[in-house]
């Protein structure tokens, strides 16, 4: 069976639980199924030509049901195995649990996040390969990577900032940390993409360590450099002396 066919007896399993009362393993179900179908259609026929009509009825519900479900029709792609930006949101918090050093905790967020793509590679791969064909959805991609950068950069900036990052208080991380952010994450996109098209062969936690086995140097440039154009930017007239814009 393909790796978007697996996607069903996954997601079953993954979101029914023993525990669960029959209305709310039904619910569960049909929200597995909603997903399986979607990626079938999707990896089959493509994001931008499949209705959402199209999955109601290959799921057996009406399209008023598939909305109670999923708004819209890319959420389902970021509500599957693929949701890795809420993971790594989870996995920088656990790792602040004991790590206080901030680029300790980013690399064990990184390291945790590699581990759950190794061990999903099949489905993760395929779903990457239909974000590739669609226009949309590659726009939407980069803005899941925004949201890794945002999160990387608040993670920088000390494991406070990063705990309270959705308070009300929370402001905008530091330019110095968004700048540096961007290189570190950056530097490591590259293979990151290679391993999901299958340029790079093996366990991505192989390579998550040659990563940053060799990144704290350009880590460490980065904050230089992040240093730098900041007090630049400081100096002049019109930065309104804010450096977290």
């Amino acid at each position: 069976m393909s790796a978007i066919g697996n996607a069903l007896a996954d997601s079953t399993l993954m979101h029914t639980h023993s525990a669960l009362g029959p209305r709310a393993r039904s619910k569960q179900k049909t929200r597995a199924a909603i997903i399986a179908k979607s990626l079938q259609l999707f990896s089959t026929r493509g994001y931008d030509v499949v209705t959402t009509q199209e999955i109601a009825d290959a799921v057996g519900v009406t399209q008023r049901t598939l909305f109670r479900y999923f708004e819209r029709k890319d959420s389902i792609i970021y509500a599957s195995q693929y949701n890795y930006v809420a993971r790594f949101e989870i996995y920088l918090e656990h790792a602040f649990v004991e790590l206080q050093e901030p680029y300790d905790a980013v690399q064990a967020g990184f390291n945790q996040l590699a581990v759950y793509f190794s061990e999903n590679r099949e489905i993760i791969a395929s779903i990457y390969a239909i974000i590739q064909v669609s226009d949309q959805l590659r726009a939407l991609e980069r803005m899941h990577q925004t949201r890794i950068d945002w999160l990387v950069a608040c993670a920088l900036d000390g494991r406070d900032a990063y705990l309270t990052r959705n308070s009300g208080t929370q402001t905008q991380p530091s330019r110095r940390s968004k700048i540096t952010a961007s290189v570190l994450f950056g530097a490591i996109r590259p293979t990151l993409r290679a391993w999901l098209t299958g340029e790079l062969e093996g366990d991505l936690r192989s390579y998550a360590d040659v990563v940053w086995d060799n990144i704290r140097p350009i880590f460490e440039a980065a904050q230089a450099y992040a240093a730098t154009v900041s007090a630049a930017l400081e100096a002049q007239p019109s930065s309104g002396r804010d450096n977290r814009v």
